[in-house]
């Protein structure tokens, strides 16, 4: 079992979820994924992401213009989850602002 590290894993999720991997990376990414929560998260967020844009634009959409917006779409995620994250980090568990 290997384990790529934070910033290879989150430069390889893409090309991880397009299966543009080899074997050793594919199994790099997926064994660093199983034990950093974070980068997991990300990943969920990339995963969504295409796959909303495959639904609704299908596989006719430009490539090009494909990236560009799942570019978009996983910087506006990660903008929300981030959000999320400090707002919670500011309510305590009654509920209370801090």
């Amino acid at each position: 079992m290997s384990d790529c590290g934070c910033d290879e894993a989150q430069k390889r999720v893409h090309d991880f979820l397009s299966q543009e991997l080899d074997d050793q990376k594919s199994q790099d990414v997926i064994d660093h994924l199983a034990n950093c929560d974070d980068c997991e998260s990300e990943y969920y967020v990339e995963e969504r992401v295409k796959t909303l844009v495959k639904l609704n634009l299908g596989d006719e959409i430009n490539p090009e213009l494909r990236q560009s917006l799942e570019a978009r779409l996983i910087a506006v995620a990660a903008e929300i989850a981030r959000i999320e994250q400090e707002v919670a980090g500011q309510i305590n568990i009654s509920g209370e602002t801090s």
